[in-house]
């Protein structure tokens, strides 16, 4: 999961990969829904500045497929 995060240019804190992992246990993880937790963590951390520019390609391109975690 972070290999793909990292894939899209987006340098994700490894704590806030697990902390929305944990968010979103036991169900399997899609990268669609981990994305989106993170965004919000991003959010909450940095306001909208703090996300990266090409967060719209990820939603577009990357979430359209699963990711096994």
């Amino acid at each position: 999961m972070q290999a793909d995060l990292d894939q899209c240019g987006w340098q994700i804190k490894p704590e806030w990969l697990s902390a929305c992992l944990a968010k979103l246990a036991p169900a399997p993880a899609s990268l669609a829904a981990v994305v989106k937790c993170l965004i919000y963590t991003d959010i909450r951390a940095y306001g909208s500045g703090g996300l990266p520019q090409n967060v719209i390609q990820i939603e577009r391109g990357l979430l359209q497929r699963p990711v096994v975690v």
